[in-house]
């Protein structure tokens, strides 16, 4: 073969190593890897004393591991607390590079985490965050200060986040939230700290506006506290509630529903000061209830009407001779009715400080029927949403959904015309005369 014509599948070759070279993959051969990856080495060490101006921290794993973590990016991988400078993360084969902007600091106490999102070549992650702590001259104080944070809205816990807790030195130290919302802080120096958490979406190190955010209460942390707080977090509010839309709930009852969750204990008698159609009559309003008020009505007014008819079934059972029924099953099956199935439901309406979910909505008793296909307008007094802002009055233009029709007539059930009808049993009306009344 001439050299012209193995030049070009010698460079094609080589461009297929390199190209698969460059594309991390898993390798192929062997039995399946289903271990995840494992630290077996730090530096500096557990409890180590180091010098500060270094700022090298070393993290090996048993084996190679991916550079792309499971979820978001890789310097997100390690948290190092307190943040006293820009934290950098290199990939190195079986092992992860860690520097600080400005080296170790001076009498600090450092807390690194790697969280669970380290991956190896086969994506297998991590099982747990791993931690561990050294010093730049300070004592290792052995308290910890553990909470929870949870959205203000919903109740529901908050992971993902970033709580802060500042000391009188004016040093930040940081933790994260898992997925089930809660945070550990260990070896704090002692210090009355502040509380804080965001959510850091574009990672600017500031709580902005539209980020879930929220401050704990102060805490007095000793040599040897172990603490728990919990606290709330949700998106900064700085206009009034708005009305948004309403609907009939029967033909008496109209529900409202504002842009924002509303606080749910502050009174409803100057809600609605007044209610109008475009053209016709409108029914006064007889009373306003928060959401979950009405849902309390409305249970007691369906257990009365099934002891009523529970009654009446036994009323008719014993006049006919025969056993009273079966009680009805309450909603969710038997279980519902044992009283720790009682007790959660009630939990499930309240936040973990005591509070009351809020809700958006609200709900009208009206004097009178309302009709459905037309436009009101309703003029509200005070109302406030749960960030403590007042709408003090306010007016909304809302369009209830046309009332249903009645069904079709069953062509099937009109009488044959075709018959001859039995004009015996025809009333004549009397005193007529070709329709007329004479």
């Amino acid at each position: 073969m001439s050299t012209r014509g193995w030049v070009p599948l010698f460079v094609a070759a080589v461009t297929a190593v390199v190209a698969s070279c460059a594309r991390e993959s898993a390798p192929s051969g062997g039995p399946v890897d289903r271990r995840p990856p494992v630290i077996v080495a730090v530096e500096p060490d557990t409890f180590a004393r180091v010098e500060a101006g270094g700022g090298r921290i070393r993290v090996d794993f048993d084996e190679a591991i991916s550079e792309n973590p499971n979820t978001g990016i890789l310097s997100q991988a390690v948290q190092v607390s307190p943040r006293t400078g820009e934290v950098e993360v290199r990939h190195k084969g079986n092992a992860l590079e860690v520097s600080i902007e400005g080296g170790f600091q001076p009498g600090v106490v450092y807390r690194v985490t790697v969280l669970p999102v380290i991956v190896d070549r086969f994506r297998n992650r991590m099982l747990d965050p791993f931690e561990w702590v050294f010093s730049t001259g300070p004592d290792f104080e052995p308290n910890a200060v553990a909470g929870e944070v949870w959205d203000r809205v919903t109740g529901e816990p908050v992971p993902s986040m970033d709580v802060f807790a500042v000391g009188d030195d004016s040093v930040r130290y940081v933790a994260k939230t898992d997925s089930l919302g809660l945070f550990v802080m260990r070896f704090l120096p002692q210090s009355r700290y502040g509380l804080s958490s965001f959510d850091d979406r574009n990672q600017n190190g500031e709580a902005d506006d539209f980020e879930l955010q929220g401050l704990g209460a102060p805490l007095d942390v000793g040599a040897a506290d172990t603490l728990f707080t919990s606290f709330w977090v949700m998106v900064p509010d700085t206009t009034p509630p708005q009305l948004a839309q309403g609907a009939k709930v029967d033909s008496s009852t109209l529900r409202l529903t504002f842009d924002d969750p509303l606080e749910p204990d502050q009174p409803l008698d100057q809600l609605v000061r007044g209610l109008f159609r475009d053209s016709g009559d409108t029914p006064g309003v007889l009373r306003a209830l928060h959401e979950w008020e009405y849902d309390v009505w409305a249970d007691s007014v369906a257990e009365v009407r099934a002891a009523e008819a529970a009654a009446a079934a036994a009323a008719e059972a014993a006049a006919a001779g025969e056993p009273p029924p079966e009680p009805p099953q309450p909603p969710g099956g038997a279980d519902a009715a044992r009283p720790d199935a009682e007790v959660a439901a009630i939990e499930e309406e309240f936040l973990p400080d005591g509070q009351r979910i809020p809700e958006r909505s609200v709900v009208l008793f009206l004097r009178g029927p309302i009709e459905g296909g037309h436009l009101y307008t309703v003029q509200l007094g005070t109302v406030a949403n749960i960030s403590g802002i007042v709408a003090e009055e306010s007016e909304g233009v809302i369009r209830l959904a046309a009332d249903p029709r009645p069904p079709a007539r069953d062509s099937t059930a009109v009488p044959d015309t075709a018959a001859v009808p039995d004009t015996a049993a025809v009333r004549t009306p009397p005193d007529t005369v070709a329709g007329r009344r004479r």
